[in-house]
């Protein structure tokens, strides 16, 4: 049995907190609360929770164990700040139903297809451009998932393409600086790649920084974080040109 005189310790300036709460379960007192913030990452510690609603608070991100919670039927996120969803969450095999309308989301995990049981998933009231709107207005998941995939070869054409053109356009005083930014180590470059030519060294310094820094991210993401390397390096003779390669291809849908 739930004690309501234990509110003051599980909720505390709009932060859930269920550490020394005892709780196997989250009561409708908690639930009825407004404005959290944010919710543990001790959530995860309960691992028969079926059903969750926290709806019309201020949540602007879900714990990154949240996968943790393996026997989630239910979900219910509406109208609070999400801006994505914790990657963990495809991690849910037993999720049938997620709602969470009326957030930021502009996209969706690009591997969603792994949650075989989601059945339905409600994404009204959000910017969402991956995918857009007319794809998800259904709440089926097999348009969902089939457009993802589809966006994830894409995304994977356009990095090959950017990556072969810095390739092709690196000029070789700028190519060490252009390693330090990227953060493979100048010993490394020196002991492995000697001899190859400058094209060929930049496209395994890219392959290396991709597998060191990179790893278990999606394309389109490690696009966005090499351009912004690019900008910082102020390399603006290639910035410009992977800029236009990236608004060329969505244009073409490459």
């Amino acid at each position: 049995m739930f004690d309501s005189k234990m509110l003051p310790e599980v909720f505390n300036n709009g932060t859930l907190n269920f550490d020394d709460s005892g709780l196997k379960w989250i009561p409708n007192e908690i639930l009825l609360i407004q404005n959290i913030t944010s919710l543990p990452e001790e959530l995860s510690e309960l691992r028969n929770l079926r059903e969750l609603d926290v709806s019309d608070n201020a949540l602007s991100a879900m714990p990154h164990s949240f996968g943790d919670l393996q026997n989630l039927v239910k979900l219910t996120v509406n109208n609070n700040c999400l801006s994505q969803l914790p990657r963990s969450i495809v991690s849910i095999k037993s999720l049938q139903q997620c709602s969470v309308k009326g957030n930021q989301l502009q996209s969706l995990p690009c591997d969603l297809g792994q949650m075989r049981s989601l059945r339905e998933l409600e994404l009204d009231g959000n910017p969402l451009t991956r995918p857009p709107g007319g794809v998800y207005d259904g709440k089926q998941l097999y348009p969902i998932v089939q457009y993802l995939r589809s966006a994830v070869v894409r995304d994977e054409k356009i990095l090959q393409k950017i990556f072969i053109f810095v390739a092709n356009n690196i000029a070789d005083e700028d190519f060490k600086y252009f390693c330090m930014k990227l953060r493979v180590p100048e010993s490394e470059i020196e002991s492995k790649i000697r001899t190859m030519l400058l094209r060929e060294k930049t496209l395994q310094v890219l392959s290396q920084w991709r597998q060191r820094h990179q790893e278990g991210i999606g394309a389109a993401e490690v696009t966005h974080n090499l351009l912004r390397i690019l900008i910082m390096a102020d390399l603006h003779y290639l910035t410009t040109r992977v800029k236009a390669i990236i608004i060329y291809a969505k244009a073409i849908k490459l």
